[in-house]
């Protein structure tokens, strides 16, 4: 395992805030707060969450099996992840963000 520094991650995270707040036209909240909110924007509260870790090969196979059954439909690939921990299943949807963000007509600058 990779030891990285507090501040590395910090610098990482500020990063990825930056990238998403440009990608759906939102603005980083500036300080490193760690509040509800990363990115401010008109529609939606955006937290942003990134690491090694995060996405594992369920998640990665599963939106690229949508992604090709989207192509040509003129439809939006969704993969819905069912998670049964605890008590409640909860269920989530997963895209990804510049084909969402374009489909929602919200894209900023994603240069």
């Amino acid at each position: 395992m990779t030891n990285v520094k507090a501040s590395r991650n910090k610098a990482r995270a500020k990063v990825d805030e930056n990238d998403v707040a440009r990608i759906l036209g939102g603005k980083r909240h500036w300080a490193d707060v760690g509040g509800p909110e990363d990115v401010a924007h008109d529609r939606y509260e955006i937290q942003v969450k990134g690491g090694l870790r995060v996405a594992n090969d369920t998640i990665r196979n599963g939106l690229s099996s949508a992604q090709a059954a989207a192509i040509g439909t003129g439809k939006l690939p969704v993969l819905v992840l069912v998670d049964r921990a605890g008590t409640r299943i909860r269920r989530y949807a997963v895209m990804d963000l510049e084909t969402w963000a374009d489909y929602e007509g919200i894209s900023g600058n994603d240069d």
